[in-house]
C-alpha cells in the first residue's frame, strides 16, 4: 500500500484532489445517488476482546469502565452545528449485561452484534465513528468495524490515541492501516476541530478539500495522508462533554473509575473530567507530547466548575477522576481552581489516578487541594535511579520526589502513591534496587510497580522495535494496563505465580551489574509488590492511614486477589487495626488456603504469616 502524505496545499496537485474527490464519493454515496452525511453514530468499542474478557473479574466490578470523553466532546461540537448524533458505548454495555446475565447467559460477541445492529438499524447513520485509547483495544475495535461492514456499508472512521500514535509512527503505519481494512477514514490527535470541518465539507459537495488535516482516506492501492494538524484553543476547549449521552451516571456502577474508587461510598456515583490538555514532561515512554503537542492549553475556570456542578446536579455524581496528564501545571491557577469549587460549593470528592508531576506537589498546592475534596494523588517516579531518570527524560530528580513525599505527609487524608517501573532497556539489577531504596525512603501509601510496556511512537518503543522487544506484530498483545484486569500477571494464574518464589534470595544470588531477564523481571515485580506494599501496613499507626489502607485492602483481598493468602492476612492485619477484630470467614480463606498448597505454605512461613490468632 502507498500512502501519499500531504502536508501543505502546495502538494495537493489536481490529481490527488481528483483521486481524493472520487474515493470520497464513493465512500459517502447514498442509493440514491444523494451525498450528505448529517447522522453520525459514534462507538466506543470493548477495552478488550472476547478472548481477553473474564466474566468473573467483571461480575467484580474489577474492569476500567470510563466515559468515552472524547467522543462526548466530538459530538457537542457537531450538535452545536446542528447535526444528529449518538453515542454507543459498548464497553460500559458489555459490563452492564455482566451484571444482568448469568455466566451460561453471557453472550460477548452476540450482545456486540446485537447492540450495533439495533442502533444502526434505528438511527440509520451516514457515518459510524469508532475510538480507540488502548493498544490492547486493536482487537476488539477491528472486529467491531467488521461487524458494522456486516450489518451495513456505512462509513467508518476511527480516532484516538492509539490510531494516532501508530499512524504517526512511519515504522506501524502501514501495517495498522491494511490490518484495520474496513475502516475508511482514519483521524489524528484531538479531531473534534478538523472532524467537524471534513463533516461540512462531505455536506457542501467537498468544498475546502484542500484544507483536510490529520486525516488518512484509506484505500487498497494508496491512501492519501493529510499531515497538517488544528488543534482546539481557547473558547474551543471549554465544550463540556455530553455526560448524559455518554451514561456517565452509570459507569462507576459496573466498573471501575480510577484508583481511588475504594475510598468512595460503595454506590456513589463516579466519572471523569478534564481541566487541561498536554503535558510539560518528554518522557520517553509516554505519548501525551506527541498526542496533544509540546504546549499545555487550559480551560477556563469557570467552565471546569460548570461542568462539576452539571456532574452534581444533573448526573448525581459524587467523585470524579481527573484525566489531565499535569493536573497541577501553573501553581496560581491550580490553587485558584481548588479555591472556585470550595467557594462555589461543589461539593465533589476527586483523586488524580493519571498521576501528578513531583515538582508541582508543593504546600500551598496540596493544602487547597485537600480543601476541595482530594482523596488520592499518584506521583509518576517511574525510576529512583538518576542515570534510568536522564535516559526517559523525566521531569524530576531524586531529591524532588523525596521532597513531594515529605509535602504529601503534611496531608493524610489524601491517599499518596507512586508509579514505578521496571525493565528499562538495559536497566540493571542495581538500578532497580535504587528504585527500591528510593521508594522505601519516600514510604507513600502504595506503589504502582509495572513492568515497561511502552506506547507506539515512543521513543522507547522505536528502541525496541529496532532491538527486537516489542513484539510490534501484535497490537493487541501489548497489555497498557500492566497488573490490572486485563493483565497477564495475576493472582489467579495459580501454575506460575512469581509470588512463589524466594523472596529472601532475589537479589544476592545476582550480579548487580547484569539486566534481568523477562521472567526475572516477573519475580522482581512480585518482591516489590511485597516488602514495598505489604509488609509496611503492619507499621502503620496513624489514624486517616489505618483507615485508608482498610479500605484499601477490602478491596484488594475481596476483588482483585480473592485467592491470594498474602492480601486476605494484610486485610484481617488492618480490620484487626481499625476494628479490633478479625472477621471469622477470612482466617478460615487464609488457612483453607495454604492448607491446600504447599507452596503457599512455604513461602507464608518463609513471610512470618502463619500466626493467626483471634
Amino acid at each position: 500500500m502507498k500512502i501519499k502524505t500531504i502536508s501543505n496545499l502546495t502538494e495537493l496537485d489536481d490529481k490527488m484532489k481528483q483521486f481524493a474527490y472520487s474515493k470520497l464519493t464513493n465512500i459517502f454515496l447514498k442509493e440514491n445517488g444523494y451525498l450528505d452525511c448529517n447522522k453520525i453514530l459514534f462507538i466506543n468499542p470493548p477495552d478488550g476482546d472476547q478472548e481477553m474478557f473474564n466474566y468473573n473479574s467483571a461480575k467484580t466490578g474489577r474492569y476500567t469502565n470510563f466515559a468515552p470523553y472524547g467522543l462526548g466532546i466530538v459530538s457537542k461540537h457537531l450538535k452545536s452545528l446542528g447535526y444528529e448524533t449518538k453515542i454507543l458505548n459498548l464497553n460500559h454495555l458489555i459490563l452492564k449485561k455482566v451484571s444482568e446475565l448469568n455466566e451460561d447467559e453471557f453472550d460477548y460477541k452476540k450482545i456486540i452484534y446485537d447492540a450495533i445492529s439495533k442502533e444502526i438499524n434505528d438511527f440509520n447513520p451516514d457515518l459510524v465513528g469508532l475510538t480507540c485509547m488502548f493498544s490492547m483495544t486493536h482487537k476488539s475495535l477491528k472486529e467491531v468495524s467488521e461487524v458494522i461492514k456486516k450489518i451495513k456499508n456505512v462509513p467508518v472512521a476511527v480516532g484516538g490515541v492509539h490510531i494516532s500514535n501508530s499512524i504517526w509512527n512511519e515504522n506501524t503505519r502501514e501495517q495498522l492501516i491494511k490490518d484495520l481494512n474496513h475502516i475508511d477514514l482514519f483521524f489524528l490527535f484531538e479531531a473534534e476541530l478538523s472532524f467537524s470541518e471534513f463533516i461540512n465539507s462531505i455536506n457542501s459537495d467537498f468544498n475546502g478539500i484542500e484544507n483536510y488535516k490529520q486525516l488518512i482516506i484509506r484505500d487498497d492501492n494508496q491512501s492519501i495522508f493529510f499531515s497538517s494538524r488544528k488543534r482546539p484553543e481557547g473558547e474551543d476547549l471549554n465544550i463540556i462533554p455530553e455526560h448524559d449521552v455518554m451514561e456517565s451516571s452509570e459507569l462507576s456502577n459496573y466498573g471501575k473509575v480510577g484508583n481511588f474508587n475504594f475510598l468512595v461510598n460503595k454506590k456513589d456515583r463516579i466519572t471523569t473530567i478534564l481541566s487541561n490538555r498536554g503535558c510539560r514532561a518528554q518522557c520517553t515512554f509516554c505519548s501525551v507530547r506527541n498526542f496533544n503537542g509540546k504546549k499545555i492549553r487550559t480551560r477556563s475556570i469557570q467552565s471546569i466548575v460548570d461542568e462539576l456542578l452539571f456532574l452534581r446536579d444533573h448526573q448525581n455524581i459524587k467523585h470524579v477522576m481527573w484525566l489531565d496528564d499535569d493536573l497541577l501545571y501553573n501553581t496560581g491557577r491550580t490553587i485558584e481552581l481548588f479555591n472556585e469549587m470550595v467557594k462555589q460549593d461543589v461539593g465533589i470528592t476527586w483523586d488524580a489516578s493519571n498521576g501528578v508531576i513531583a515538582a508541582s506537589v508543593k504546600d500551598e498546592i496540596m493544602s487547597a487541594a485537600e480543601e476541595s475534596g482530594c482523596l488520592g494523588v499518584v506521583i509518576g517516579m517511574e525510576s529512583g535511579n538518576p542515570n534510568i531518570l536522564r535516559e526517559i527524560r523525566k521531569p524530576g530528580t531524586v531529591d524532588i520526589f523525596i521532597r513531594a513525599a515529605e509535602v504529601l505527609k503534611k496531608y493524610p487524608k489524601i491517599n499518596s502513591r507512586v508509579f514505578l517501573m521496571i525493565g528499562f532497556p538495559n536497566e540493571t539489577y542495581q538500578q532497580i534496587l535504587d528504585t527500591i531504596n528510593v521508594s522505601r525512603q519516600m514510604n507513600m501509601d502504595w506503589n504502582y510497580i509495572t513492568p515497561l510496556q511502552p506506547l507506539p511512537n515512543t521513543p522507547i518503543f522505536d528502541d525496541m522495535v529496532e532491538d527486537n522487544l516489542a513484539g510490534t506484530e501484535a497490537f493487541g498483545d501489548i497489555k497498557y494496563f500492566v497488573g490490572g484486569a486485563y493483565s497477564t500477571i495475576s493472582s489467579n494464574n495459580k501454575s506460575n505465580n512469581p509470588l512463589q518464589e524466594s523472596f529472601l534470595n532475589i537479589f544476592n544470588d545476582k550480579k548487580l551489574n547484569e539486566v534481568p531477564d523477562a521472567k526475572n523481571i516477573k519475580i522482581i515485580w512480585a518482591f516489590m509488590n511485597y516488602y514495598l506494599n505489604f509488609e509496611p501496613l503492619l507499621k502503620i499507626n496513624q489514624n486517616d492511614k489505618i483507615y485508608q489502607n482498610y479500605r484499601w485492602m477490602n478491596y484488594v483481598s475481596d476483588i482483585v486477589a480473592k485467592n491470594d493468602p498474602i492480601a486476605i492476612y494484610y486485610k484481617m492485619m488492618m480490620q484487626k487495626k481499625y476494628q479490633g477484630y478479625y472477621e471469622k470467614i477470612d482466617v478460615d480463606r487464609f488457612k483453607n488456603i495454604i492448607g491446600n498448597s504447599s507452596h503457599w505454605k512455604n513461602n507464608i512461613g518463609q513471610l512470618g504469616l502463619s500466626d493467626i490468632s483471634i
